[in-house]
């Protein structure tokens, strides 16, 4: 191989990249799949909060007697309905149909999909001050009274809603009607209180105790709107209009920022854009994600327990204090500026853990040196840090990051490998003819073969400038190189250990730190030297 500084760019570009973009089926736990009242009931009522999907309709014993067939106090569920129906309704005393499916006393219930929940009274009930639902799509149908009776947070999206006196009953709380789905409304017990939203314009007096986020909001004439200890108005545009609006102890972003100018408690999941906490002030995140669309800027304190995630889109700026009891509590993906206290050492002996290979990842993925193998339901790059890829898979991605794909299927390519599979024919195929690689033996590739620690060492050591046909160390003991330069550190000797993606992760971003060979820049100076990676992106990293 020449030496010379294109050739040597190229291969660690492409050496780290080699694993980074192979799409695996994410191993994110989906929904659960629910065919019995008690499994439903269990789901529910659990405080952690649930993800369900029905796979049967579920018919509620009438003979259980009672108005709350299910009660939600605490968590964030999930319910799509899937086609499948959930009835409940018995004769109470006065031989009148009762009981409510689902009940709502405290924290958040989503119910989508095609479906119906039938109730005797109402088919849901928003009971609690602090209670939140959202109706996305579903049908609700009461015999005796309304579709819904909400006294918290209530936001239609889609779907219907029937009962014998009307769509909805309010008693209290806000109504959020994103369709004018509400054709009449029952306020008989409501004595004034409750508030309904449509396409923007607010109406009534109302705190809101959960969250809510619109481009433009309208306050009209004689209306006013509390935002409580629980609550968060996200307005990303205007908030206009002659009625009055106060807080009462929660969270008002007007325009897309916020400034926290006092102490707060986040304790249920929040969205925001631009989120600044001011000099002296404490933010504190306790059993909940805080998630920001765009940048975070820390003046003050902040601490995320060790049950909660600071997810950050853009970039944080630390200037003051941070405390991550969780290291895999935090995710920025614009890069992070300053000192993160992760409530761990950062001693040579911990660089092998499982935070560590998290964070390499996201450096590299910010500087454009690692991708992802999908994304997430939030759009985020998912790293399958615990994935072993074989060599067939690895010079697939390699001819696909040199741009030459279209060639390689275009062609015909003689290569002497008897266990390449044929989807992976061309490219072994093309890399084979171009030099890029070479076979195990004369006649095997190695398709199936894993890398080890050992090759990957030995590839990286290759890009410093390292020669091992020329004795600068031997590839089947590159450790000894390994360790004298600081691409390792007493770790990866036994390259009998699982060899994974985040292993690769690590070394490659370690590299960015060892120095050339016979040079006294490191290897991230040279890379930005030949405009290979962007001085922009490495401030965002904090690697400058």
């Amino acid at each position: 191989m020449k030496s010379n500084g294109k050739i040597i760019l190229s291969a660690f570009v492409i050496l780290i990249m080699i694993f980074s973009n192979v799409s695996f089926v994410n191993g994110a736990e989906g929904p659960l799949s629910v065919s019995t009242f008690s499994e439903l009931k269990a789901n529910l009522e659990n405080h952690e909060g649930s993800n369900i999907i029905l796979s049967a309709n579920i018919i509620i014993p009438s003979n259980l007697g009672l108005e709350q067939a299910i009660l939600i106090e605490g968590g964030t569920h999930n319910l799509n309905l899937n086609g499948f129906n959930i009835e409940y309704y018995y004769k109470n005393r006065a031989n009148e149909y009762d009981g409510d499916p689902i009940t709502i006393g405290n924290g958040k219930l989503t119910v989508s999909g095609r479906g119906e929940i039938k109730g005797g009274y109402t088919a849901v009930n928003v009971a609690g001050w602090d209670s939140h639902f959202v109706l996305n799509g579903s049908s609700l149908t009461a015999l005796a009274a309304t579709g819904i009776r909400t006294s918290g947070l209530t936001v239609i999206n889609s779907g219907s809603l029937k009962g014998r006196f009307g769509e909805a009953w309010q008693e209290n709380g806000i109504i959020v009607d994103n369709q004018n789905i509400i054709k009449k409304l029952d306020k008989t017990f409501s004595k004034g209180n409750g508030a309904v939203i449509r396409n923007g314009v607010f109406t009534g007096k109302a705190v809101l105790n959960g969250d809510l986020t619109f481009k433009d909001l309208n306050i009209t004439q004689g209306s006013s709107l509390s935002v409580g200890e629980n609550g968060v108005l996200n307005v990303t545009g205007n908030l206009t209009g002659p009625g009055s609006i106060s807080n009462t102890g929660g969270i008002i972003s007007i325009g897309g920022n916020y400034s926290v100018n006092k102490d707060l408690r986040i304790q249920r999941d929040v969205t925001l854009h631009n989120v600044t906490v001011e000099k002296g002030i404490r933010l504190q995140v306790n059993n909940a994600t805080f998630s920001l669309s765009g940048d975070l800027v820390n003046n003050g304190s902040m601490e995320i327990d060790e049950n909660s995630t600071l997810y950050v889109t853009g970039k944080l700026t630390n200037n003051g204090t941070l405390t991550v009891r969780n290291p895999q509590g935090l995710i920025v993906k614009g890069g992070i500026m300053g000192n993160i206290d992760t409530g761990e050492g950062d001693s040579d002996s911990n660089r092998n853990n499982g935070d560590k290979k998290e964070n390499a990842a996201n450096t590299l993925f910010i500087l454009g040196l690692f991708q992802g193998t999908g994304t997430d339901e939030r759009g985020q790059p998912v790293f399958d840090l615990n994935v072993k890829p074989n060599r067939e898979v690895a010079i697939t991605m390699l001819v696909r990051l040199l741009g030459k794909e279209r060639e390689a299927l275009s062609g015909k390519w003689n290569h002497p490998f008897k266990d390449v599979s044929s989807w992976a024919d061309p490219y072994v195929g093309y890399a084979y003819v171009n030099g890029l690689t070479k076979g195990i033996s004369s006649t095997e590739f190695g398709s199936t073969s894993l890398s080890d620690g050992n090759q990957y060492i030995t590839f990286v050591q290759r890009a410093l400038g390292y020669d091992d046909s020329k004795g600068d160390f031997s590839w089947d003991d590159p450790t000894k190189l390994s360790e004298r330069i600081g691409l390792t550190i007493g770790d990866y000797r036994d390259s009998r250990e699982t060899f994974l993606r985040g292993d690769v992760a690590l070394l490659s971003e370690r590299a960015l730190h060892v120095k050339m060979k016979g040079k006294s820049t490191s290897l991230l100076t040279y890379l930005l030297e030949r405009n290979s990676v962007n001085m922009n992106d490495v401030i965002k990293t904090g690697l400058n």
